[in-house]
This record gives structure tokens, C-alpha cells and sequence, in this order.
């Protein structure tokens, strides 16, 4: 948190995403079900803190800033942009990688009072608020900040945290706003994402996620491996502290496959589940947090039952080797299958099948290192920047279901975090790890049940802004009066399941801040309301009329029973909505005269009447 504990609550500015962005970017106005989206794209240098970068927005100025706005209409809440040549994805922009900052709004439509669990991944900092909610707990990269616990955050410095908070929601219409800075090195995608589950979910595998927005029903289901490994897993690692260590794939190889070495030697044969590690907290992107104790291992180097030490924490390599076999299930035993596999570690690594070519590989992943004659899955890259054991490659390759293929991978450990994990799902091309799709390489965890959800949904771009045009107007009340008596939950403000009288003074109070009895919306109800309204002509009379026709009540006409719901609101002469007052005897009177103008054509030909109240 960036504010000292001692200074005063009064003092510390409350991070809402909708007040990072400059007041001069505005937001894109959408329809129903969709969330606006505002992308500020261009290598900016902008501070990597979301918390620092309003400043700087200011300072770059409107001219600068609009040259490089782009705002789009977006179907759920994920982002992305990049040239890199690959088929393009939903909501992928064309604009080049790098720096960037986007900020998003919507309304959310929440199906049932509960707990939900929001889920952030994405590249840089984030901010995250939900205007009327508080978030209880927080997991992964997240916090909660502790003036306005509406706003979850992250303000790290990691390429791909994954940040969950849980909260309270009742039924009905929530707004969101959302603020990501959006900054990576040059090559690496610029990304967002969120998702919710149903419930307080601490570990990402416990649940099933779907991207905000995507309202489908996802029952409970059992995920069964595609692959899976013959026996358990040789595990082995060399001490490298003796010498001057290189962070090279294929040099690190070499001092693993010599068999003539005296560097000291660690082995362990149980690893019946392809993940280890050196015991420490698990870090950003590996998935392996999601699975229960028993199905992780500590790297034999760490081992003191194997005479490892816990202290030895880098320099040294580590190769695992093991079978594996296709099976997809069906009674057809001889396909031959497309296999997407998501290896992670720390560093340099590799993941080899004999007798395999890997024929594709996502960005870092290489494919141009052969070992033997195979083409096998490689990141060789020299990381300058992000945590350690954020790592993560993803390449697909064809394999003959029911022949057994020896692999072996090789992971260079040289910082704190070491690591190396081997997932495998059904498929080709898979750049983004999903772990409902997904399965740790075991030859014991054969299947798991992941649990069900409802997805929450987009009702518009602004609560109460019903027809999407970014403003809060005469328009909107209109709308919702013809829902009146419906159970359409988008205009159902209160979360009753039913649209009443009610939701407008929700609307009114709560979203427009103004008075039962502003006709022309400019925050106050005057004498200038009743004046306009009874200009009309219309009291009385039966025909239909709008809010600022005097339709108070959302009957459809303008009549007695709209002045006495203005006269029970209490805001005639209060000035601005604050606290509700008693009802004002002033109405009254000056409707009184409003009346007497009226019949009295004070109104004839445009001359307005002289009076007021």
C-alpha cells in the first residue's frame, strides 16, 4: 500500500479507476450487455503504479493523449494487444505491443444474492472497483484497499500475477470500473482479464471461471488427462555453486548428461506427479497451488532426506525424465492426437518427447533447438525483469494414442523460486492456461471434479444509463417507466424482482442524485420544474406524458398523485439531493400559483408569467 500508516485516513486519495483517467479521454457509450472500453496506446513511459500514472496522463496533455485513444464496445472483460502473427483473438487490438493503459465500465448483472470470487489476470498494475460492494478476502498478487474496500488492486511489478478477491453481491445491477496500466517490455503481449466464480475461492483450481460477461451455466465436471505418465518420474540435479554458473539450456544439459562428473549429485525416482520445486511459497503464474499437498515434490537438491539442504536456493540445474502415454477414451486406441503442453519453471528450460517435433510454440517458447533429432519445446530467452518462476511455455506437437514416449525436460534454476511443472489438455494451439482444460503430467491423478458456475453478465456501460448513450437523462426514466409492473432485472434497481415507483427513486436518489419533481434533471426542484411542467398543458388531462412533462410517478400521465409524490420527496427549495428534510410546505403554495398561471395563460404565445416562488 503505497501511503505510510501514519498518515491521517482524511489525507489518503481513494484510488477509483474512473478518476485515473484524465477528464478529457472519454469513455466509449455502449448497448445493453456490453462493457465500454477506453485503450490509451504508444510507448507512454509511464510509471509502472497505476497509483502514480494519473499525474502523468495529465502531463502528456489532450492533444497527445487523444492522437492515441482507442475506444471499443467489448462482450466481456478480457484485452489484448499485439502484432504478434497468430490468428487474432475476441477483443485483440491491432496496435502494437508495449506500453499502454486501458480503462474499462460496466454494470454487471448478478443473478443471485451471494458470494463471488473476481479473479484479475493481466500484464502491469490493475485496479479494480465495485462502487457499492466491499471486498472481504483477498488471494494470490491482490489487496484490498484499506480506506475503500470497494477497490481491489495490484501494484506489483509482475508481467502475469493472477489477483482473486471474494465479496458480498445482492441480486440486481452493480457498476464496475476497471483500470489496467498495461505496461511490458517490447515483444510481450499487453493483456487483461477478468473472471468470477461463485463463492470465496482462495486457490484458482478449486473453481471454474468464466470471463466476465460470459453469462453461460457451467455444471460440474470430471477433467480426465489426455496423457498421462507411464510410472513415476526420475527427478535429478547438479550443483553448480562450485563454478562459474551459465544460464544456457543446452550447456545445462550437457552437465546434467555427464556421467563422468564429480559436482555433487541429487536423485530422487518417486515423482508420480510431474511438479516440483524447491518448497517455497508458490509464485505468480504456476498452476500447481491448485493441487492438495500430496501431488508436489521437492527437488532433491532440497531434500534433506536425500541430502539436499533447504539452502540451496540457485546455480544449480535440474533434469527430470519419465514415460508417458495417449489416451483419449474412446474405444478408438490407434488415433494419432494434437497435444497442447504448458510447461513452467524458473529461467531457461526445456520439455523433450522423443521420437516427437513440437510444430508449434507461443511466445516466449522456441522452436528452433533439436535434441537429437527432435524438435523439442525451448525458452532459452535471458529474462531481465518480472518475479521468479513466472515462466511459462505452451507448445503443441502430435503423438500416437497408446505408443509410450520417453521425454525428459531441463530447467536452468539460477535465483530463488526454482520450479518445473508439466501440464498437458486435449488440442492444438492453446497459448492461455485454463485449469479446467489443463492436467498436471501424473500416473496417480487420473481425473478431477471441478465444481459448476454461473456466469455474471454486462447490463450496460453506466448503472441507469438504460439506453446506452453515457448519460443519465429524461430518456432513461422513460425506459424504465415502461417496465413498470415487469421483472426485467436491468431496470429493477433495488433488486426486489419487480420494477416499481421504487427503482426510479433509486435511480433518482442513489444514480442522479436530484429530487422527485426536477423536471428538467439539473439537480434542484424549483419553481422552474413546476413552471415547465404545467406549460405542457397536460395536467389533468388524459394524455401521455414524460418526466419532464410532469409524469412524477411513472403512471404515464401528469395528475394530482405526481404532486404529492413530489411533496412526499421532500426536495422542493432544498437545494442539491443530500439528506431527505421534511416535506416542504412551500411546495404548496407555489404549486398553488403554478396552477393559477396555467389556467390563467400566463403562458400565452411564449410570454412567460413574471412570478416566482
Amino acid at each position: 500500500y503505497p501511503v505510510q500508516s501514519s498518515t491521517p485516513l482524511a489525507d489518503i486519495p481513494i484510488y477509483s479507476p474512473v478518476n485515473r483517467l484524465p477528464s478529457f479521454v472519454e469513455l466509449a457509450p455502449v448497448g445493453d450487455g456490453d462493457l465500454a472500453v477506453t485503450v490509451i496506446h504508444a510507448a507512454l513511459n509511464l510509471s509502472r503504479n497505476t497509483l502514480k500514472m494519473s499525474k502523468e496522463l495529465e502531463e502528456f496533455g489532450a492533444s497527445q493523449l487523444m492522437q492515441r485513444v482507442t475506444t471499443v464496445s467489448a462482450e466481456t472483460a478480457n484485452m489484448s494487444w499485439s502484432k504478434a502473427e497468430e490468428p487474432p483473438q475476441p477483443n485483440t487490438l491491432p496496435l502494437e505491443p508495449g506500453d499502454g493503459v486501458s480503462v474499462a465500465r460496466g454494470v454487471i448483472r448478478v443473478p443471485e444474492t451471494g458470494t463471488y470470487t473476481f479473479q484479475v489476470k493481466n500484464t502491469g498494475n490493475f485496479v479494480l472497483q465495485l462502487g457499492d460492494a466491499e471486498f472481504e478476502h483477498a488471494y494470490g498478487n491482490a489487496a484490498i484497499d484499506r480506506v475503500d474496500p470497494s477497490i481491489m488492486y495490484y501494484s506489483g511489478n509482475s508481467f502475469e500475477p493472477k489477483s482473486r478477491a471474494s465479496v458480498h453481491l445482492t441480486a440486481g445491477l452493480h457498476e464496475l470500473s476497471f483500470l489496467n496500466s498495461g505496461l511490458a517490455p517490447p515483444g510481450v503481449e499487453v493483456r487483461w482479464e477478468i473472471t468470477t466464480t461463485s463463492g470465496d475461492v482462495a486457490n484458482e483450481g478449486d473453481a471454474t471461471w468464466l470471463a466476465l460477461g460470459d453469462g453461460r451455466s457451467v455444471g460440474a465436471h470430471v477433467v480426465t488427462p489426455i496423457a498421462h505418465m507411464v510410472s513415476a518420474a526420475q527427478v535429478i540435479n547438479v550443483d553448480y555453486n562450485s563454478r562459474s554458473f551459465v544460464t544456457d539450456v543446452e550447456f545445462a544439459r550437457a552437465v546434467l548428461e555427464d556421467e563422468e562428473s564429480q559436482l555433487p549429485h541429487y536423485e530422487r525416482n518417486d515423482v508420480t506427479t510431474l511438479v516440483v520445486s524447491d518448497g517455497d511459497s508458490i509464485c505468480c503464474a504456476r498452476p500447481s497451488q491448485t493441487l492438495p499437498e500430496e501431488n508436489r515434490y521437492l527437488l532433491p537438491i532440497n531434500d534433506e532426506s536425500l541430502g539436499g539442504s533447504k539452502s540451496i536456493l540457485d546455480n544449480f540445474y535440474t533434469r527430470v525424465s519419465g514415460q508417458l502415454v495417449l489416451d483419449d477414451g474412446d474405444e478408438d486406441a490407434t488415433e494419432s492426437l494434437e497435444v497442447t503442453f504448458a510447461v513452467f519453471g524458473q529461467n531457461q528450460m526445456q520439455f523433450h518427447i522423443e521420437g516427437v517435433d513440437f510444430n508449434w510454440g507461443h511466445v516466449p517458447t522456441e522452436l528452433d533447438y533439436v535434441v537429437g533429432d527432435d524438435v523439442a519445446l525451448t525458452d532459452n530467452s535471458q529474462p531481465e525483469l518480472g518475479p521468479p518462476g513466472s515462466i511459462g511455455m505452451f507448445g503443441s506437437a502430435v503423438l500416437n494414442e497408446g505408443q509410450v514416449y520417453d521425454f525428459d525436460g531441463i530447467v536452468v534454476n539460477a535465483r530463488d523460486q526454482a520450479a518445473y511443472e508439466v501440464w498437458v489438455a486435449p488440442g492444438a494451439n492453446i497459448n492461455r492456461f485454463d485449469p479446467h482444460v489443463f492436467s498436471p503430467l501424473s500416473s496417480t491423478l487420473l481425473s478431477r471434479t471441478v465444481p459448476g458456475n454461473v456466469g455474471l453478465t454486462f447490463a450496460g456501460s453506466k448503472l441507469g444509463d438504460f439506453n446506452g448513450d453515457g448519460l443519465l437523462d429524461v430518456a432513461d426514466l422513460e425506459l424504465q417507466r415502461q417496465k413498470i409492473g415487469s421483472t426485467d432485472s436491468r431496470f429493477d434497481l433495488n433488486g426486489d424482482d419487480v420494477v416499481d415507483q421504487a427503482d426510479r427513486i433509486v435511480w433518482l436518489h442513489e444514480l442522479k442524485q436530484t429530487w422527485v419533481g426536477d423536471s428538467n434533471l439539473d439537480g434542484v426542484f424549483d419553481s422552474q420544474d413546476l413552471v415547465s411542467v404545467f406549460a405542457v398543458g397536460k395536467y389533468e388531462l388524459p394524455q401521455s406524458a414524460t418526466w419532464a412533462e410532469g409524469d412524477w410517478n411513472g403512471d404515464g400521465v401528469f395528475g394530482t398523485t405526481d404532486l404529492v409524490a413530489a411533496w412526499q420527496d421532500g426536495g422542493y427549495e432544498a437545494g442539491t439531493f443530500a439528506a431527505v428534510p421534511e416535506p416542504s410546505a412551500g411546495l404548496l403554495s407555489c404549486t398553488a400559483f403554478a396552477l393559477l398561471a396555467w389556467r390563467g395563460r400566463s403562458y400565452r404565445q411564449g410570454t412567460k408569467a413574471t412570478k416566482t416562488c
